[in-house]
């Protein structure tokens, strides 16, 4: 039997009523029976967690939650103006005592501005922050540095990054969020000009730049 995430609760519900054990439920990817050895679930974006944080130069620091993930500069601004993404997904939803066998962040690159592969590639930081963010969220020292690239070419569509060691740490040390921050991988400047950025799909209502989909909102597949 295969079931969405959102339909896994109605499932044991059921199961629980016809008399039958809620591991009959499948809320992933993959069925998975009485027997089955793993179970994928699939977590979509927390909106709230997830946006960017513009530092501070010529203008103010100020932190957009609930908005597009945008990663580079804004150099039409100040060319010493960093942009930095942001990334969460809440755990809560997961059962207790679950061991952690793959964990596969997908965020859709939507667009692109300016040169800001320039700046390098887009890496993941593994960090915790506040809900809903603010600026500190920037500088928040990591709890792991550079556990991926997601992206390295101006190129649209899906990207994929394991992240299994983060949301393993996340889930043993009890966590209520997996969160990640998206930055470029050297601290080049491009100088004045247009602003640098690469654009993921986010969760929002708000969205500038990309349409908020659910075939392109981020997602956390988890096999435990």
């Amino acid at each position: 039997m295969k079931l969405p995430l959102f339909r896994f609760a109605l499932c044991v519900s059921i199961a629980a009523a016809a008399g039958f054990a809620a591991s009959a439920c499948s809320s992933g990817d993959h069925a998975v029976g009485p027997s089955g050895p793993t179970q994928t679930d699939t977590l979509m974006v927390a909106a709230s967690q997830t946006g960017f944080v513009q530092s501070g130069a010529g203008d103010q620091a100020f932190a957009a939650p609930g908005s597009d993930i945008r990663v580079g500069d804004d150099a039409a601004k100040d060319p010493l103006i960093d942009v930095r993404g942001f990334v969460g997904f809440d755990l809560s939803g997961l059962p207790s005592g679950i061991h952690i066998t793959s964990a596969m962040l997908i965020a859709t690159q939507c667009s692109v501005a300016g040169s800001p592969f320039d700046l390098g590639d887009v890496v993941l930081d593994h960090v915790s922050y506040a809900v809903p963010f603010d600026t500190t969220a920037y500088s928040v020292t990591p709890l792991a540095s550079l556990v991926g690239t997601i992206s390295s070419d101006t190129t649209l569509g899906a990207r994929r990054v394991s992240v299994t060691s983060s949301v393993a740490d996340d889930i043993a040390k009890g966590r209520s969020s997996s969160q990640f921050r998206l930055r470029m991988s050297t601290t080049n400047e491009a100088g004045n000009g247009p602003s640098n950025q690469v654009i993921f799909a986010s969760d929002s209502a708000n969205t500038a730049d990309c349409v908020p989909a659910s075939s392109e909102q981020p997602r956390l597949v988890v096999t435990y």
